[in-house]
């Protein structure tokens, strides 16, 4: 049985938190600033549920500029 490594886990959360937050923000100013999206309503909400998943199990990982 292979051991999970909890760091490694919370690196790739982290990862993927910096990552998700960054595409919501890009997309968020092609919407609302550009008027030009690039990806469909229910895209970006299945976008932004990600992340609220994420941050809702890594608490400590929430930054003051999360999308969320």
């Amino acid at each position: 049985m292979e051991k999970i490594d909890k760091k490694t886990t919370e690196a790739k959360a982290k990862g993927r938190i910096e990552e998700l937050s960054l595409e919501l923000e890009r997309h968020n100013k092609l919407y609302y600033l550009q008027d030009s999206p690039e990806i469909t309503d229910a895209d970006f909400d299945r976008l932004f549920r990600e992340l609220e998943e994420l941050e809702a199990d890594y608490p400590h990982l929430v930054t003051t500029d999360s999308p969320t």
